[in-house]
């Protein structure tokens, strides 16, 4: 199964480990509502290459700088 390897929150995307970047279709604030807003955004939806959706919940991943 693909694995998330990265989110870059202000591209609304991920990274998969094959390489694949896939971009979010419904991002989630804390109460659940749909939101627009990156910086609110706590899950994310994205279909993944093979057809399939995966649920990205953001508390999974580090904060990393951009340089």
């Amino acid at each position: 199964m693909m694995q998330i390897t990265a989110i870059n929150r202000s591209e609304a995307c991920a990274i998969l480990d094959t390489g694949q970047i896939i971009h979010f279709a419904t991002m989630l604030d804390i109460e659940g509502n749909e939101t627009d807003d990156v910086s609110e955004c706590v899950v994310a939806v994205a279909p993944l290459p093979c057809g399939r959706w995966v649920v990205i919940d953001f508390s999974e991943f580090e904060r990393g700088a951009v340089h």
